[in-house]
């Protein structure tokens, strides 16, 4: 009963009907109430379904059951976070990232969660570490870059969109910020002379 219960829980989140696969995961749940993979699993359905109540009660049991479980942290963060309880999210993405930092993931939702909140300047030192980790991540180069070039540091902008261009010679988004910056560097040296 359990492996007929967990076999049809994966085909139907491979085959996408996550209705099927709901009702699957709480009958294997009823079979072992211990099954942190079946919660944490029920926890993204209820996600992907945007039913984020109990995709959080969920990933809560999960942890409850298994703590050291991170990808049941950042499905608990995204819950917070898709019910715009940014702090909340922050607080478990600020544990995630102490007991992993070299995890990329808590900084770069950290930061995109900042921005959302209009706290740019705060979003900077996290894509920082992000792409000390992992520097070849164009979207955090380019979050980055853009943020650089809003605050006025014209220099780190242009140093990460060339970064990316080294990473992607195609990438339309850092040519155009390089020719931007460009622009205001003439216009610059037209008002001053």
């Amino acid at each position: 009963n359990f492996n007929t219960y967990h076999n049809l829980s994966t085909l139907y989140i491979q085959t996408e009907q996550p209705g099927k696969a709901k009702k699957s995961l709480e009958k294997l749940l009823q079979i072992d109430s211990e099954n942190y993979q079946a919660s944490f699993m029920l926890g993204t359905i209820f996600l992907s379904l945007k039913e984020y109540y109990p995709a959080i009660a969920n990933f809560l049991y999960t942890l409850r059951i298994k703590e050291d479980f991170h990808n049941a942290k950042i499905g608990l963060a995204e819950g917070y976070y898709k019910l715009g309880r940014y702090k909340m999210a922050l607080r478990e993405l600020e544990f995630l990232a102490k007991d992993l930092p070299e995890m990329v993931t808590p900084y770069i939702k950290s930061s995109l969660i900042l921005i959302e909140m209009g706290h740019n300047i705060d979003a900077i030192p996290l894509l920082e570490k992000a792409i000390s980790i992992d520097n070849s991540n164009l979207e955090v180069l380019e979050i980055l870059a853009i943020l650089y070039e809003e605050i006025g540091n014209k220099d780190r902008a242009e140093e990460l969109y060339q970064e990316i261009l080294l990473l992607d010679s195609e990438n339309k988004s850092a040519a155009e910020g390089i020719e931007r910056l460009e622009k205001l560097a003439s216009k610059l040296n037209e008002n001053i002379s």
